[in-house]
């Protein structure tokens, strides 16, 4: 299936945002690395987009998206920021699952530690900042990492 593109105000930037699947399936956000762009997404789209509604984005800086004005246009929490809003423009205060990929796996992981997404992500694939070097969020806690883990378990679960 050919994903709509639909341009995302996350700002700074204008980011551009590839969604394809059911309206009524559940939301699956897949957000790349560096230097990549969405398109690396592509085959796994083939194989979810007939269950899920995909929605992946060109990170700023990135294939069709916007790079700011600033270096410090690319700070973690700007990234994080980005998922935020292309989650609200596309999925509303619907739950989703989410994966990422190399660099976005780092910046999801930062996004999946603020309270703004409590109760909102379904399942999320991304590494334990301990595993990456990573420093520990602020907003981090055991009991925000548990959820994250109960969630992997239950989808995982779930999917056997």
């Amino acid at each position: 299936m050919i994903p709509d593109t639909l341009p995302v105000d996350a700002g700074d930037v204008r980011l551009a945002a590839y969604v394809s699947g059911p309206r009524d399936a559940p939301p699956i956000v897949l957000v790349h690395g560096y230097p990549d762009s969405a398109a690396v997404w592509e085959r796994v789209r083939a194989q979810l987009d007939s269950r899920y509604r995909v929605i992946s984005y060109d990170v700023r800086g990135a294939g069709a998206s916007e790079a700011p004005a600033a270096r410090d246009g690319y700070r973690i929490e700007r990234l994080a920021a980005d998922l935020c809003a292309v989650v609200n423009a596309i999925c509303g205060e619907q739950p989703f699952h989410l994966v990422g990929h190399d660099w976005g796996s780092i910046q999801s992981w930062e996004a999946v530690t603020d309270p703004q997404f409590k109760g909102r992500i379904r399942s999320a694939r991304v590494p334990l900042t301990k595993n990456v070097g990573w420093r520990s969020n602020r907003h981090a806690s055991a009991f925000v990492i548990a959820q994250i883990l109960v969630h992997l378990l239950f989808s995982f679960a779930m999917a056997a």
